[in-house]
């Protein structure tokens, strides 16, 4: 709620703020040697805070566009950080750990986290904050999970969750694939992970096209069946090398769906609930990637990794199959309100203003 009740640009500096003082307290925690129990709660605690600055920055985004092609160039270029993230991250804390220990690793995130407040500072948005008309948080937070009761916002959401349950599914299947598949054990864990980093990475760059579509439902649609396939192709083949590559291709087509769902969620959420909103997307997210780790472990001890991977496979095109209708409906394209930007155009004062203005 907290994005929806204050303004976001104070939230988002709060956010990073937080999220530099909880990796501050690992550090202090690791090199005075507390006990694990603790370090296990300050983690806890740290990948908590962890999930308020999406919500914040995501539901910023809209209030700082200028165009209807900013906003999505925006989802775009915060996809491609962030997946280059997911691979330069794991290689920083690798070097400084193995150089100096992991207390240093908290060090360096800390000094970088410290960077958000700083950058994020001069950000001013016309975007008044909304005090909730008298709401607790409790039922705003309520009002949030209301948003999805529509089928427009459900169905996104549904799509976008359901890659999340297939990567809970492949933490787990990774691990037994790099073990007892391919016998490489932790190298070859570490490398299908990176896989699908860099087939994220490079998902990003391709997802530039998504700029300035008006309709992002067929490029949804194509991603999740690409996720499908490619998956489904790592037990036919049986092959390290064809694992590496279908994973690679499974994380572009993540990005594809990831930026997608997130554009056009952005357009049936009123501006005043995305906060709320990008906070349930982030929540229903970890929950299915907690939900298909488990349902993964008990699949694998049940069927055995292949079979666990075309049941996961199967499930996706499921998804697509039955809400095909329902995301297409879903796909209200770049609202452009032309019966009031003729009616501002008509007002003397309105009338040297360019269309992004109006």
């Amino acid at each position: 709620t907290l994005g929806d009740r204050y303004r976001r640009e104070i939230m988002l500096i709060v956010a990073y703020a937080a999220f530099a003082a909880s990796s501050a307290s690992m550090a202090i925690a690791l090199y005075a040697d507390w006990p694990v129990g603790v370090i296990y709660f300050l983690a806890a605690v740290n990948g908590t805070v962890l999930t308020l600055v999406r919500p914040f920055h995501e539901s910023l985004l809209p209030a700082l566009a200028r165009s209807t092609e900013q906003l999505p160039a925006g989802y775009v270029a915060g996809g491609t950080i962030e997946n280059l993230g997911w691979i330069a991250g794991p290689l920083l804390a690798g070097v400084t750990a193995a150089a100096w220990g992991i207390g240093t690793t908290f060090v360096i995130t800390t000094a970088l986290l410290l960077l958000g407040p700083i950058l994020v500072w001069s950000v001013q948005t016309t975007t008044a904050a909304d005090r909730g008309t008298g709401q607790s948080a409790i039922q705003m937070t309520l009002e949030g999970f209301g948003a999805f009761r529509g089928p427009r916002p459900r169905v996104i959401l549904l799509s976008s969750t359901s890659v999340f349950f297939l990567a809970g599914v492949l933490e787990v299947a990774t691990i037994v694939l790099a073990f007892e598949v391919f016998a490489t054990e932790d190298s070859g864990a570490a490398w299908l992970n990176a896989a699908m980093g860099i087939g994220a990475a490079a998902g990003s760059v391709l997802a530039i096209v998504l700029i300035g579509k008006r309709h992002l439902a067929p490029s949804m649609r194509r991603g999740l069946l690409l996720i499908a396939v490619s998956v489904s192709l790592i037990p036919i083949f049986g092959s390290q090398t064809v694992a590496l590559v279908a994973l690679a291709v499974m994380g572009a087509g993540w990005t594809f769906v990831d930026v997608s769902g997130r554009i056009m969620l952005q357009r049936v959420i009123p501006l005043g609930g995305l906060s709320r909103a990008f906070g349930v997307v982030e929540g229903t997210s970890t929950a299915a990637e907690a939900l298909g780790s488990v349902a993964g472990a008990v699949l694998i001890g049940w069927l055995g990794v292949g079979w666990t991977l075309v049941v996961a496979s199967l499930l996706i095109i499921l998804v697509v199959l039955v809400n095909r209708g329902a995301l297409q409906e879903a796909d209200v394209g770049v609202i452009v309100p032309i019966e009031h930007l003729h009616l501002l155009r008509s007002t003397p004062m309105f009338a040297a203003l360019g269309p992004a203005e109006l």
